[in-house]
């Protein structure tokens, strides 16, 4: 840190931080909380040398105990809102642990519900104008297609999920070593195993909708384009997933919501410019994929600017596999089922019916999951929020219980 103006070394402002913590309260026969909030930060010494430089007007006959008791006591408050201030200019730095409380699940949800709100009313929005201009064969399609897809969602949720949960869990600087092994580890499996459901999803998938579905005609004619697309966009949820857990285990909801909703909207716009020239179910597809794209562009460019130290290159650690495996694996049969419950019936119509009618259930089923989807989405936040929690004693953990119900 250098010299320091007043004459103070950093063993001294070591020393004096930790005094901070063992002087008595003689009024009340106890000891004071530390006051003294990233002692390694600038602010730290800027304010520690302030307020050493003024020095507060002392009585001569007070004792050398209680001049000390004052100065700490004005160090710790100057020191407290200067740290305060350099958060609200440049928010929270990388390796900085980021614990909120009651008070910011509140606002937590808000973000979620407006990124959920902005996305069902331009999807809502853009519907009447996708069946117009695709009809409802191919709308049909893309739905079946979706349907086939989104078991595959079982592996990327899984992932994001227990991702998040240990990172949570190891946002001290302390921890940056780990974590990010963590990271490295999920990102390696998002690469790895995803990239083969994708190929899987690409070059299979066709062959066997066609045959399980009996799909043909002019709207199944770019069937396979529509699963090589669909691919590569759960390919892109997939790696996306695992860049939004470091904002997720931060209860970073700001950005996450600003990254859905710019994905929302990319998606719509493309296809308000690009099926009226190519009205076929893969241009649908295209266009989701598109808005997926962007969401990882965005998670990727903003973990690079705000986490860069927490990021790592793609490797397996037996200790980070082995603890993403032991949540994940619970994670993934736990939506195994809810997920393939919530296509069967896809499945049935497009196995007993023609595409059109699968169209039709598709609008219907899009108004019924923008009801009960909206109230998952406002309690979502609360995941990230108790993994954090691990560490704390039950007594904190059941308070915080409380006040989130």
């Amino acid at each position: 840190m250098g010299g320091l103006p007043g004459g103070l070394s950093p063993s001294a402002i070591d020393n004096l931080a930790g005094l901070s913590n063992c002087y008595p309260d003689h009024k009340q026969g106890r000891k004071q909380p530390a006051t003294v909030p990233w002692r390694s930060a600038p602010a730290f010494a800027a304010a520690l040398a302030r307020t050493h430089a003024s020095p507060p007007s002392a009585n001569p006959r007070q004792s050398p105990r209680r001049l000390l008791a004052r100065r700490h006591a004005e160090w710790g408050f100057a020191l407290t809102e200067e740290a305060l201030e350099a958060y609200r200019s440049d928010g929270p730095k990388a390796g900085m642990a980021v614990k909120k409380g009651p008070s910011h699940l509140l606002g937590n949800s808000a973000w979620n519900a407006t990124a959920f709100a902005v996305a069902v009313l331009l999807n809502l929005a853009i519907l009447p104008f996708v069946i117009f201009r695709l009809g409802l064969a191919a709308f049909g399609v893309a739905g079946l297609v979706t349907a086939c897809a989104a078991p595959a969602l079982m592996f990327s949720n899984a992932l994001g999920l227990s991702t998040a949960r240990e990172l949570a869990q190891r946002l001290e600087p302390s921890d940056h070593d780990q974590a990010r092994r963590f990271f490295g580890t999920a990102l390696a499996l998002a690469i790895v195993l995803g990239g083969l459901i994708a190929a899987l999803l690409a070059f299979a998938g066709a062959p066997l909708a066609r045959r399980g579905f009996h799909l043909g005609g002019p709207a199944a004619e770019d069937l396979g384009l529509a699963f090589a697309l669909a691919g590569a966009g759960w390919l892109f949820q997939c790696l996306f997933a695992v860049f939004l857990s470091l904002f997720t285990a931060r209860q970073d909801y700001r950005r996450i919501a600003s990254i859905s909703i710019t994905g929302t909207v990319v998606t719509t716009m493309s296809m308000l410019l690009l099926i009226p020239y190519a009205p076929r179910a893969s241009t649908f597809l295209g266009c989701q994929a598109l808005g997926f794209a962007t969401n990882l562009v965005m998670a990727f460019a903003w973990s690079r600017h705000a986490l860069s130290d927490w990021l790592a290159r793609p490797a397996l650690d037996r200790g980070a596999l082995r603890a993403l495996v032991k949540l994940g694996g619970w994670q993934f049969a736990a939506q195994s089922g809810a997920l393939f419950a919530g296509q069967a019936d896809r499945y049935l119509l497009g196995a007993l019916l023609q595409p059109q009618f699968v169209g039709f259930y598709s609008v219907a089923q899009r108004l019924e999951e923008a009801v009960y989807i909206g109230v998952l989405k406002i309690g979502e936040i609360l995941f990230p929020f108790f993994s954090t929690l691990q560490r704390e004693d039950d007594d904190r953990k059941v308070d915080l219980l409380l006040r989130s119900s």
